[in-house]
């Protein structure tokens, strides 16, 4: 699994874990 840390706009993380 790959771990993608994204920023969304209200300064809240997000992780999202995609399957490769």
């Amino acid at each position: 699994y790959v771990d993608i840390v994204m920023a969304s706009e209200k300064g809240k993380i997000k992780h999202c874990k995609i399957q490769v």
